[in-house]
Parts: structure tokens; sequence; C-alpha cells
């Protein structure tokens, strides 16, 4: 899990990940670790407490993605907005995005059994890692986030029971 002592070094991987006009800011990184912890979690090196990566998300009163989304968490609802999936730029392209990104999958569908269905905004160059971890694309989003055009992916908890891999 992250930590209020984390958030400094949090921001300054959310600000190195995403252009300006799309990162987190510190204090959205801070209120998203007060008021929903339990969707974000952080990769560490073993052995060490150094974080290397992380996925947060808050959940939402919307099926859909919709702006205010990405500014509330509702702690009773069913849809996960995942918001941030971060690793250290250096040790990109090796898998280990993905890797996280799955593990975040399984604990949450072990251990938050009241979400329903996750959903994040994806660009064109991220197609292929939101596939791969089994999120299916909906269409273009009607979020703007940025200047590029983002799309919509989601990955549902089928019979409320996640068996398979989606």
């Amino acid at each position: 899990p992250a930590h209020p002592k984390d958030i400094a070094i949090i921001s300054e991987l959310e600000s190195s990940s995403y252009p300006e006009d799309e990162a987190a800011s510190e204090e959205r990184i801070a209120y998203r670790i007060q008021n929903a912890g339990d969707y974000f979690y952080c990769a560490r090196l073993q052995g060490d407490d150094q974080i290397v990566g992380f996925v947060n998300g808050t959940l939402s009163l919307h099926e859909q993605l919709h702006h205010e989304s990405m500014a509330e968490h509702h702690p009773d609802e069913t849809s996960l907005c995942i918001h941030s999936v971060v690793i250290r730029p250096e040790l990109r392209k090796k898998h280990l995005g993905s890797t996280m990104l799955k593990k975040y999958i399984s604990t949450v569908r072990d251990r938050r059994k009241n979400v329903r269905r996750m959903l994040l905004l994806c660009k064109k160059d991220l197609i292929k890692l939101y596939s791969g971890c089994g999120f299916d694309l909906i269409g273009p989003s009607d979020v703007v986030h940025g200047k590029e055009q983002v799309c919509t992916y989601a990955r549902f908890n089928k019979c409320n029971c996640w068996s398979g891999s989606k």
C-alpha cells in the first residue's frame, strides 16, 4: 500500500510519467491515498522500501468514466476507476507494468468483493498493455484528459465471481 510518507516520491513518479496537463497533483495523490488507500498499491524493490511503480484508483458512482470520477471516491460503489499505472522510466519496457497491473487486478478481485468493473482511460500506444491485462475496448472516451484522444477500457466482473481471465 501507499503511505502518506510516500506522497512526494509518488508525485515525482507521476510527473515523470504523464504530461503536465494529465499528471495528478500532489494534492490529488494525497487525497487518493487518504480516501482510497485500499485501491492505491505500490511496487517496491525487495529488501528495500524504494517505490518503483504504483497503480491507483477510486470508486465511482457511475458505470462509465466521467470527468468527476477522476476527482471523487465513493467507498460503497462498484466501479473502480484506475487513474495511474506508473513504472519508473528506467524500468519500463520490461513487462513490469503489466505484471504490476495484473497483481493489482488479482488483489482487488480477492480482497474487494464490491468491485464489479474496472475502468480506465487509454492512449493508443498503451492499447496492447491493457488488452493483455484483460481489459476490453469500449470506445472513444467522452472524458477530455490531456491533448490526445483517449479511449475507455473496461474489465468486467461477470456474475461477481471474476472467474477466468476476464
